[in-house]
């Protein structure tokens, strides 16, 4: 994982930032710190050196680029944020399981007129019509402290203008935005202001420990067009046996395909001898959610859930949705599931 520290940091609490982070309750070794070149100098070296905290070269051009190079995951901090001790680990645990999740935690800001605030809002106003449905998830992505993975770094950023980070964030998160990404409100990745106390009330700690085991489907996808990063809410396994007849298998494709959940991605696992393969493969070739498989190989590995579905068993529409939906409700890593059949 890489931290890109962002500047400036006029007030010199950039070392508060480093021994939060040395506090973090993920792995320290895992961790390197990419400072901006603003930020880079001898005594954020000393502070580092005192923090345990390990120091990359500072990403001069580009610091997004640089923290991308040294991390599978990047975290955007602005200097003097202290990072709660979960922060990197909740970030973390999301990327393990959606690819394309943009996780955003909790920031306090301690000055809503700064640049940034006063960029994002002429931002939003010029392109309403494109944000306005997700506005508080695009402000969020914009302003907060916000987890990628490098690979949607690379895939969708544009080098940044050192003399313009605050447009470089909101460029950013509208890409991400127009990419389909799945935009993840992680309550539990919270950061304050060097100088501003923590201050959630009740109502909002009860509602983080309600919301923070959910994985969010559809909801939080973008409507409409094509993803760059594409990845479908559940992952559908059928293994057909060789007795088992290709019309009935097809029938069961059929009413997994029409049903109300429709951002799914189905395998059917066959045997290059099955006697129906040719036949099954060009049945369903107008539909790109069905892709072949031989048995034992696994299906889309980047969906939130995996489902092994017997290749005979029929579903209603609500079956697949209703299925997700309970999983979620109980919170459970694994659920066996009888069906009539």
């Amino acid at each position: 994982m890489a931290v890109s520290l962002a500047g400036p940091d006029p007030d010199g609490v950039c070392e508060l930032t480093l021994a939060a982070l040395a506090a973090q309750r993920y792995p320290s070794e895992l961790v390197t710190v990419v400072p901006a070149a603003e930020l880079a100098g001898a005594e954020l070296q000393a502070a580092a050196q005192r923090h345990s905290v390990r120091l990359a070269a500072p990403g001069a051009d580009d610091p997004a680029q640089a923290a991308a190079a040294a991390g599978e995951l990047v975290v955007f901090l602005a200097a003097g944020a202290q990072p709660a001790p979960q922060c990197l680990a909740a970030h973390a645990r999301w990327h393990e399981t959606v690819s394309d999740a943009v996780t955003i935690g909790r920031s306090q800001r301690s000055d809503a007129d700064d640049g940034e605030a006063t960029a994002l809002e002429t931002f939003l106003e010029a392109t309403r019509s494109l944000t306005e449905r997700r506005a508080d998830l695009f402000r969020a992505a914009a302003t907060q402290n916000v987890a990628v993975r490098s690979t949607l770094l690379g895939a969708l950023a544009e080098p940044r203008a050192a003399d313009d980070p605050e447009r470089w964030r909101l460029d950013l998160a509208y890409r991400l935005e127009q990419a389909g990404c799945v935009f993840v409100p992680e309550s539990a990745a919270k950061s304050t202001h060097h100088y501003r106390e923590p201050s959630f009330s009740e109502p909002e700690r009860a509602s983080d420990q309600r919301t923070q085991s959910l994985i969010p489907l559809a909801g939080f996808r973008s409507p409409g067009g094509g993803r760059l990063h594409e990845r479908p809410a559940l992952a559908l396994a059928l293994r057909a046996q060789p007795e088992e007849p290709a019309a009935e298998i097809l029938e069961t494709v059929d009413c997994l395909l029409a049903g109300r959940l429709s951002d799914l991605r189905l395998t059917l696992a066959l045997a290059d001898e099955h006697p129906a393969r040719a036949e099954l493969q060009a049945a369903c070739a107008a539909d790109p959610r069905v892709t072949f498989a031989r048995p034992g190989e696994g299906a889309c590995a980047d969906a939130p859930y995996q489902v092994a579905w017997p290749a005979l068993a029929l579903a209603d529409e609500r079956t697949l949705s209703d299925l997700c939906e309970l999983i979620e409700a109980e919170g459970v890593g694994a659920l066996h599931v009888t069906v009539p059949g």
